[in-house]
């Protein structure tokens, strides 16, 4: 991300200027298969690389040979020349020195992107060169010193591939800029957007498609996984699912999203899409109250990740050495620029504010070790969104029966299966789920919310009274047989832990119970865990046994309901 950094502070420093800059971005034709071991052994040595660790890199590369296998059959050796090893462990270092006289040049040229007084002109990573100039006319001599030195070591410059990306500092009228920049002979395209180092850039400022692409990927992602049980209904259990998501979804959804730093709608492009991945996991309906999710799932909002991955990245500019070019824009950009700006540091000096971390400059200066500041990072992110998410529960009448405890990076007890628990049980979780969030729709529900105002909310299994929560789980006469024996394990249960309570003067709701017994954990810290496992396993196989032979009923008064 370092790479990307260079690119987006100056795009946003010629945003508060008001200055069009013009970003090349080159490409060579197969750059690690080119490299001349010659060169790259001059250039290891002139760097002082010598000794063993030079004739150690020389029998790598020197006097080689290769062969190709195909069908079992195997060809006669050939010799390898030039290139270092694609995937190699030293690959990419070893052509970032064979590059680094063409940056070294561009830096003492004095001409392309300055932030201030500090030289930006060709943030590059391996082979992905970017040239940067707020002058057409500087952007031209950069292109053509990198195509002299291109010709020199005998690799090749795309013209086709390599592109001039020109970023508007508003969303006024933009005409395309006319001046030709060219490779030699060839003329580069222009183009409205490209990808460099996997981040979509595009010359409209808060542009909503790098936050499409991220999310188009991410959901490939999900799709890709589909076959190995990350869906729903039929698939792995919630936990598993909410592992497998975070560890291969999450990281392609917010790739380059800290230093993007979406906020309004862009923001809600992210957000609706990792809530609506999180209802599906969780088997609950896209009404589901939002606090509810985060509790069931231990989910931090994705406005809390992209913080603490902007947080991450700028405690790793916060430790480099003082005279590295990350911590002199850092220091100049804090220093120098209002809390209007659009500067990337001073969206890092309002996020550190937010959760009450130390300034931005006391850690430039302080440089705390990588472990202890993602603790910290951690602790005060989890603390700020803890206290939000369960303040947004109250407001939630659906939510009074679920317990409010959020916990950040941990599941709820009712999504929890432990390693005895069948798969048979990890389909029950659902059901209890929708009845603990208020999404399981009875006729009470359906009649408070339907604009038919003939709908009644009688209970269309027995026709007695209305079909409430109340009336569904323990009174329904239609579905007594079903209960009975459940129940009155439950009950049981219920008297000891009433025992417990009586001792300190409260009661337990028998519903509150059946829903969600971990709030009287939350009540009584004391109380027998043991007994809380078993009201919750027998619990969830009421509520399914419930659901199931309530669905059955209906279908069989009228096959189309259901």
């Amino acid at each position: 991300m370092n790479c990307s950094f260079f690119i987006e502070e100056f795009i946003r420093e010629c945003r508060d200027a008001g200055k069009i800059i013009y970003i090349a971005l080159l490409d060579a034709k197969s750059a690690f298969d080119v490299v001349t071991h010659e060169s790259i052994l001059r250039k290891l040595y002139i760097a002082g690389v010598e000794g063993l660790l030079w004739k150690l890199i020389h029998s790598l590369h020197m006097d080689s040979s290769s062969v190709v296998k195909f069908n079992g059959l195997i060809s006669e050796p050939f010799s390898i020349c030039q290139g270092v090893k694609q995937g190699g462990i030293l690959s990419a270092d070893l052509y970032k020195l064979y590059i680094n006289n063409l940056l070294t040049d561009i830096e003492h040229s004095g001409l392309g992107a300055k932030i201030g007084s500090i030289c930006c002109a060709a943030p590059t990573c391996a082979d992905d060169v970017a040239l940067m100039s707020d002058n057409p006319e500087e952007l031209q001599v950069l292109i053509n010193m990198a195509y002299n030195y291109s010709q020199r070591e005998r690799y090749k410059l795309q013209p086709v591939k390599s592109v001039i990306l020109p970023v508007y500092p508003n969303r006024r009228k933009q005409q395309e800029p006319s001046f030709p920049w060219s490779i030699g002979n060839s003329i580069m395209p222009i183009v409205s957007q490209t990808t460099h180092m996997g981040v979509l850039r595009t010359s409209k400022p808060d542009d909503p498609n790098p936050l499409y692409e991220n999310v188009k990927k991410a959901r490939r992602a999900m799709y890709s996984l589909m076959p190995a049980g990350l869906h729903g209904k039929n698939g792995l259990d919630i936990q598993s699912l909410l592992h497998i998501f975070n560890i291969y979804v999450i990281p392609v959804l917010l790739y380059g999203l800290e230093l993007v730093t979406p906020t309004g709608k862009n923001l809600d492009i992210i957000d609706i899409f990792h809530k609506k991945c999180i209802k599906q996991l969780l088997s609950l309906p896209t009404s589901t109250a939002t606090p509810a999710i985060y509790i069931l799932s231990g989910q931090l909002p994705i406005e809390g990740q992209i913080h603490k991955k902007i947080l991450s990245l700028f405690g790793n500019i916060s430790r480099q050495p003082q005279n590295s070019l990350e911590k002199q824009i850092a220091y100049r950009q804090l220093l120098m620029k209002t809390d209007d700006s659009n500067s990337w540091f001073i969206i890092v000096k309002t996020i550190l504010a937010k959760y009450n971390l130390p300034s931005a400059l006391y850690l430039l200066d302080s440089q705390i070790q990588k472990l202890k500041w993602k603790t910290m990072v951690n602790k005060e992110v989890s603390k700020y969104w803890k206290h939000f998410i369960e303040g947004h529960c109250k407001l939630y009448p659906s939510l009074k029966y679920l317990n409010s405890q959020y916990i950040p990076g941990k599941t709820h007890v009712l999504v929890n299966l432990s390693a005895s628990n069948s798969m048979q049980e990890a389909m029950r979780i659902p059901v209890k789920l929708r009845i603990a969030t208020g999404s399981y729709i009875l006729m009470a529900d359906r009649t408070r919310h339907s604009k038919n105002k003939g709908l009644l909310a009688t209970c269309p299994l027995c026709q007695t009274s209305d079909e409430t929560l109340e009336h569904f789980l323990l009174l329904c006469p239609a579905l007594s047989n079903q209960r009975k024996s459940i129940l009155s394990n439950i009950q049981l249960l219920h008297e000891k832990l009433s025992i417990q309570f009586k001792h300190n003067g409260s009661e337990v709701d028998l519903i509150q119970v059946i829903i969600d017994s971990s709030t009287i954990g939350l009540l009584e810290p004391s109380c027998d865990n043991s007994i809380l496992m078993d009201i919750e396993f027998q619990s969830r196989r009421l509520c399914f046994l419930l659901h199931t032979s309530r669905s059955r009923i209906l279908n069989d008064i009228d096959p189309t309901s259901s």
